[in-house]
């Protein structure tokens, strides 16, 4: 009997031992891609940052992890430490091109004035004399956003010096 394989297409042992080797690693990939899939770690987190410092507390709740197209929202909680008032207007100013990644739906309380430009989005609010003030933000994030930014966002009250908080969002593909 003759041999029917074509000798220019036959594999020596170690071609054929480097096929299987290669497509070996290529499912262990994909296998641990989809097992963290199902385990969440694509899906949306959220993260909290906070800053504490001449008598003020800034804690803001941002998206960590998100996708493209879901919903997320952005919380900015300011206290005093001590329980005081704070002043009748507090200074709140982020970064832009964090906010970028999103898609503002709606902001409350609504800021009493507002100013922007490439490096600062200034918002000012009035406290009404409560010791705290908490300002959400409802977004949606870009469809087309991909990796992620960092975010900052500086509080000032009265003469003192600001508070700053920075985070990060990462946007899985």
């Amino acid at each position: 009997m003759t041999p029917t394989a074509d000798p220019d297409t036959t594999q020596s042992h170690d071609e054929a031992a480097r096929g299987r080797l290669v497509r070996r690693i290529v499912l262990g990939c994909f296998t641990v891609f989809v097992a963290l899939g199902l385990m969440g770690v694509f899906g949306y987190r959220q993260g909290t940052t906070t800053s504490e410092a001449h008598g003020l507390r800034v804690e803001v709740e941002h998206p960590a992890v998100t996708r493209g197209g879901l919903p997320a929202s952005w919380q900015l909680l300011i206290t005093t430490t001590d329980g005081t008032p704070l002043p009748g207007v507090v200074e709140v100013d982020s970064d832009p091109r964090w906010f970028a990644l999103f898609d503002v739906n709606g902001i409350e309380p609504s800021p009493v004035e507002s100013d922007q430009d490439e490096d600062h989005l200034i918002w000012r609010f009035d406290t009404f004399g409560r010791d705290q003030l908490v300002v959400s933000l409802d977004v949606r994030t870009q469809p087309d956003a991909r990796w992620g930014r960092d975010g900052r966002t500086t509080v000032r009250v009265g003469d003192e010096p600001p508070v700053e908080v920075t985070y990060r969002t990462w946007v899985s593909p």
